[in-house]
């Protein structure tokens, strides 16, 4: 019987969505890999994805993003079942912060005419919240 759980997103650029896990990772202390990954759970049960998170735990349960083709958008795959390894693990509060990191990294990529005048983080805003001025350009 397997444990694992796949969660969807609305994350389908990969290149972003590696920037958002790579702004948490400290935070979280996890490791990031990717290519023909194994995500790992209960009794050493695992499923492929294409980005995996190794969080060093001692019962070796990572959590992985899986894309069924180019197209989709990823799903988060773990064991987040009841009572293992992940179920201290802040879920929601992770998966809000990886979709704001990756808003925040797409709306960079994406500026086209507007310049950013001013950034404030979600760690110096006191609703978590990141702001950004623009102005157009051009």
């Amino acid at each position: 019987m397997s444990h694992f759980t796949k969660v969807k997103t609305q994350l389908s650029e990969r290149r972003h969505l590696r920037q958002a896990l790579e702004d948490l990772a400290s935070e979280y202390r996890y490791e990031i890999s990717e290519g023909n990954v194994h995500v790992r759970g209960y009794h050493g049960q695992t499923t492929p994805c294409q980005i995996k998170l190794d969080l060093r735990n001692q019962q070796g349960y990572d959590i992985g993003f899986r894309q069924e083709t180019p197209e989709q958008a990823f799903d988060v795959v773990a064991d987040w079942w009841s009572g293992g390894p992940l179920a201290n693990f802040p879920q929601q509060q992770f998966l809000d912060q990886v979709s704001q990191r990756y808003a925040y990294h797409n709306l960079k990529a994406n500026l086209g005419k507007f310049q950013v005048m001013k950034e404030v983080q979600a760690h110096e805003t006191e609703d978590g919240s990141i702001r950004i001025l623009l102005r157009q350009v051009g």
